[in-house]
């Protein structure tokens, strides 16, 4: 999400490279910082959304349930995929431009 708004700013603002790396430095400075704040409410978020979802649950009937935490596990799958794309890949040990080893 980071690199999709830095990429729009730099489209739409006509950023400089430095502009452009000092963005980046500050927005991924506070994405720490708010990790560190967020840290010690995070189970409690947890445990309040899981909460809510058996009491949804409680609601539907049989057949809803299955089919409610299907869309549960497909928004799931979504998320993960979207933590994906925004983690960098993992350092290869042989350079990319050579292509695969041999």
């Amino acid at each position: 999400m980071r690199l999709e708004f830095l990429r729009r700013l730099e489209r739409d603002l006509s950023l400089t490279s430095g502009q452009r790396e000092r963005i980046d430095a500050i927005m991924k400075e506070s994405q720490e910082r708010v990790k560190k704040l967020m840290e010690p409410v995070n189970p409690k978020i947890r445990e309040e959304v899981q909460r809510t979802r058996e009491e949804f649950r409680e609601v539907l009937t049989p057949e809803q349930r299955v089919r409610f935490d299907e869309l549960l596990k497909k928004q799931q799958k979504q998320q993960q995929r979207s933590r994906d794309q925004r983690q960098p890949p993992p350092p290869s040990d042989q350079p990319s431009e050579d292509g695969p080893p041999e």
